[in-house]
């Protein structure tokens, strides 16, 4: 499955739904970074997607977990 679009959240929103009608109880995973040079820049850049998806799953009544991830350098 292939989904283009300019709001990745909407897409991955729309590939989720397209995955759960396959297959039932689904649970879907994504990840949030985190690293010790941490930033306002790099979190809104990289934490804001797995938020607002989870909250699009769950209004859809779907369920995601994120799973913390850490950066070393």
């Amino acid at each position: 499955m292939v989904s283009y679009g300019n709001d990745p959240a909407e897409q991955l929103t729309a590939l989720c739904e397209k995955v759960s009608e396959r297959f039932a109880n689904i649970v879907f995973f994504s990840a949030s970074l985190i690293s010790k040079q941490d930033n306002w820049f790099h979190r809104t850049l990289h934490n804001d997607i797995p938020i607002l998806l989870q909250r699009y799953l769950h209004l859809k009544g779907l369920q995601m977990v994120i799973l913390p991830v850490r950066l070393e350098r």
